[in-house]
C-alpha cells in the first residue's frame, strides 16, 4: 500500500499497524521539504481542493497555525511540549492544509520508531531515484529480500505537473532557513548521510 498520509498521521497509524501486522516493512521516500510544500499547495489549488489564490497565503496560514498550537515557538520546547503541540497540529479536519509541518520528517519518523525497529524502514531521498534510478531500486530489492530485477523505464512520470506560478525567491529563501534546524534533527536521527541533504540552491 502506498500513501504519504500514513507517515504524517503519527497519532493513529503506527499503533494500528503495530497491532495488526507488526512485521511490516516500510519504504519511506522523503523529498526536499521546500519543494514538497510548494508542490502540494500548487496541486491542491489547481484542483480547487483548498481555498486561497497562492502559496504565500497558505504558507502564512500554516505558520500562524503552528504558532497557535505551540509547535513553533521562540523558545526550545521540551519533548512533552513538542509532542502535545504536534498532536494539536494534526487536526484531521485541516490536514490537507498542513503543508509546512508535513516536512517535519524527524517528528514523524521518530514517532514511528517508537513502534517499529529502525531496520524495518528503508528511508530514501526522492532525488536519488531521479539521479540514479537503478542503484536506488537495487536498495529496495535488497531491503525486501528480492532478487535483482531490471525494471523497464516508462516515459510518463506520475504526479509531475507544470505549476501555474513559481515560488517567489524571498519565500524560497525563508523556507530553506526555516527548515534548516528540522533537517539537522533528521540527520541526527537517520545518520550523517542525511546532513545538508536539502540546502538552499545557489542563485546566479
Amino acid at each position: 500500500e502506498s500513501t504519504p498520509f500514513y507517515l504524517y498521521d503519527t497519532n493513529h497509524v503506527p499503533k494500528r499497524i503495530k497491532k495488526t501486522c507488526p512485521w511490516t516493512k516500510f519504504i519511506v521516500m522523503l523529498r526536499d521539504p521546500v519543494k514538497r510544500a510548494f508542490s502540494q499547495c500548487s496541486m491542491l489549488i489547481d484542483k480547487n481542493e483548498i481555498e486561497g489564490r497562492n502559496f504565500e497565503q497558505h504558507l502564512q496560514w500554516d505558520l500562524n497555525r503552528m504558532i497557535q498550537v505551540g509547535l513553533v515557538s521562540n523558545r526550545t520546547l521540551s519533548p512533552i511540549e513538542e509532542d502535545l503541540a504536534w498532536a494539536r497540529y494534526q487536526d484531521h479536519r485541516r490536514w490537507r492544509k498542513a503543508m509546512i509541518g508535513r516536512g517535519f520528517f524527524e517528528y514523524q519518523l521518530r514517532k514511528w520508531f517508537e513502534y517499529f525497529p529502525r531496520e524495518q524502514f528503508l528511508i530514501i531521498d526522492s532525488q536519488d531515484l531521479d539521479h540514479d534510478r537503478n542503484a536506488t531500486l537495487q536498495r529496495v530489492y535488497e531491503f525486501l529480500g528480492l532478487p535483482d530485477f531490471d525494471l523497464p523505464i516508462r516515459g510518463n512520470k506520475i504526479h509531475r505537473r507544470k505549476y501555474k506560478n513559481e515560488m517567489l525567491d524571498n519565500v524560497r529563501d525563508f523556507l530553506y532557513e526555516f527548515y534548516e534546524p528540522y533537517n539537522k534533527r533528521l540527520a541526527q536521527l537517520l545518520g550523517p548521510e542525511w546532513d545538508k541533504k536539502w540546502e538552499k540552491p545557489e542563485t546566479s
